[in-house]
């Protein structure tokens, strides 16, 4: 048995208000207090106190909460295909994509961790595999959806065809927008393009708060009332059947995401050690004094 305790929808609206405001939050309080100059790169925002404490809080809570939105999307996934639709929509396939995906929420809660002041080629490092890795998940994530809503295009409302291009159109759009603008501050180290990038890689998850606002991350009860329902909907073996279809693709597919995940957290480690861990950089701004907090 199963019981709802967090919407689909919720997780998304909370994710990017979260993601949003903690930049807003951290760099807004490093200008106020001289930390930094204006329109300050995000890194820096998370090197001094106080505004070091806002900024590891929430990218940490930010990246459980868009850990828990893919859980949820992949779930969803699974649960609108029947059992004889994973020849093209395979277990493997599935938990690789939601590996990658993690990955980058684990390379987002490092990087907001791990100070620039300190550690500037682990923090840097993990700042730019969050949006690769994101970026990645975000084209395979869109193609999969575009591919699977062409084939029930046809059979939907007008009103649901035009609801469907615009999700799309508006995901592929920031999609675009996030790889564009990371590859732009990579090269360029321009700030407001680090901005529109971070924008970029939150707004396209925002068409997740209106679908999955009836999608609930689900954890396991022992509900008499609700083995009641269920036995009698499904009969003796075809229950069993049914509860081994339900269980077995979403464990296995989960199972390899993890590994998907290990494996290339682990790679990213030992990138990091064999790069080194270098002294922190001569700043190139010099504003005035920090006061002690």
């Amino acid at each position: 048995q199963s019981m709802a305790i967090m919407g689909g929808g919720a997780v998304a609206a909370a994710c990017m208000l979260c993601a949003l405001g903690t930049i807003f939050a951290s760099c807004g309080l490093a200008s106020m207090l001289g930390h930094v100059p204006s329109f300050p790169q995000v890194s820096m925002c998370g090197m001094y106190a106080p505004e070091r404490y806002v900024f590891t809080l929430g990218m940490n809570i930010s990246a459980i909460l868009l850990a828990i939105l893919l859980l949820i999307n992949h779930n969803r996934k699974f649960l609108m295909n029947d059992d004889n639709s994973w020849g093209l929509y395979s277990k493997f396939s599935a938990g690789v994509q939601l590996g990658v995906g993690l990955a980058s929420t684990v390379c987002l809660a490092l990087m907001g961790t791990i100070p620039v002041s300190e550690f500037p080629i682990p923090h840097v490092l993990f700042a730019a595999f969050f949006f690769a890795l994101l970026i990645v998940f975000q084209v395979w994530n869109s193609t999969e959806r575009i591919c699977a809503r062409s084939r029930t295009f046809s059979s939907l409302s007008m009103q649901e065809q035009n609801r469907s291009i615009m999700n799309e159109t508006w995901m592929v759009a920031w999609m675009i927008v996030t790889a564009v603008s990371f590859v732009t501050w990579q090269s360029t180290g321009n700030s407001i393009v680090q901005y529109v990038a971070i924008s970029g890689v939150m707004l396209y998850f925002s068409p997740y708060i209106l679908e999955l606002r009836e999608v609930s991350l689900d954890v396991v009860t022992n509900s008499e009332e609700d083995e009641e329902v269920r036995t009698r909907l499904l009969e003796g073996g075809d229950r069993i059947a049914e509860r081994g279809r339900r269980d077995r693709a979403p464990k296995a597919s989960v199972a390899i995401a993890v590994v998907t995940m290990l494996v290339i957290v682990l790679a990213l480690f030992v990138l990091i050690f064999q790069v080194g861990l270098n002294p922190p950089p001569t700043p190139h701004y010099k504003g005035p004094a920090r006061q002690q907090v």
